[in-house]
């Protein structure tokens, strides 16, 4: 065994690219809203704002066959801030978005009930995706669901890439999608706590 090769492993420096993510995200944020992420959350407030803000806009319609994706993940929200949990019915369609957004980066603006299969051509807006992303991010917050969590980040992402090209933009669930994404990771270095 003269001719053993030795073989190193890369040195992953996890503080500096959590620190470089931070600062990336905060440049964001500070475009958005002309300050910084916020050093300390009180995350249930938070929750309190993003339901007030949801039922400012929220037009939720029961209908038997179809639903608009924004209005019926509004429903979601408001029902997991409510109960603290997902029943089986939404966590069905919430995998069923994930599952969609993570193979093709698109969701659509209204779903069949039943198929969960898209009806018309008409693409969600950005505020579905950063809508979906504060409900991921609670998800996360609430049991520790880092696939839902991972998932939260890549859509915050997408909406970020795509907040100067379009006007039809809710800058404020992108802040509150911002901010619980800010708050889960400090959550998950140690370094804040959550008491629901």
């Amino acid at each position: 065994m003269k001719n053993k090769i030795n073989y190193s492993r890369p040195k992953i420096d996890i503080e500096n690219y959590i620190d470089q993510f931070f600062i990336n995200r905060n440049i964001y944020y500070k475009n958005s809203t002309n300050k910084d992420l916020p050093s300390s959350i009180n995350i249930n407030q938070i929750l309190i704002k993003i339901e007030n803000h949801i039922l400012t806009c929220n037009k939720y319609r029961p209908n038997e066959n179809t639903f608009i994706t924004f209005d019926y993940l509004s429903h979601i929200y408001l029902y997991s801030i409510k109960h603290k949990k997902f029943n089986s019915n939404q966590l069905n369609i919430l995998y069923s978005f994930q599952k969609k957004f993570e193979l093709f980066k698109r969701l659509y603006s209204e779903y069949d009930r039943k198929t969960i299969k898209k009806r018309g051509t008409l693409p969600a807006s950005f505020n579905v995706y950063s809508l979906l992303s504060i409900i991921f991010n609670h998800k996360h917050l609430l049991n520790m669901n880092y696939n839902a969590f991972n998932t939260a980040i890549k859509l915050i992402d997408l909406c970020l890439n795509n907040y100067l090209k379009t006007t039809f933009f809710d800058k404020k669930l992108l802040e509150y999608a911002l901010i619980l994404e800010h708050f889960n990771i400090k959550q998950d270095l140690g370094q804040i706590t959550y008491n629901n």
